[in-house]
């Protein structure tokens, strides 16, 4: 997995844009204590911080299971 480089994250206003250069750029934004993730589509899925913060644990675990 490609390591993310702090030129793969820009600021959109409020919005944090995860963007490796390429079409598929996610943005992240907080609200609260809530983090709201948008990808190209226009889906948007809500988490609480807690939840958002394990999301680097869970990719370690999948990468480890593959």
């Amino acid at each position: 997995m490609k390591k993310m480089q702090n030129d793969d994250l820009r600021m959109n206003g409020r919005a944090v844009v995860l963007c490796g250069g390429k079409a598929c750029c996610p943005e992240l934004v907080i609200n609260d204590d809530e983090v709201s993730i948008k990808d190209d589509h226009g889906n948007t899925v809500v988490m609480s911080m807690d939840q958002a913060r394990l999301i680097n644990k869970a990719i370690d675990k999948l990468e480890e299971e593959r």
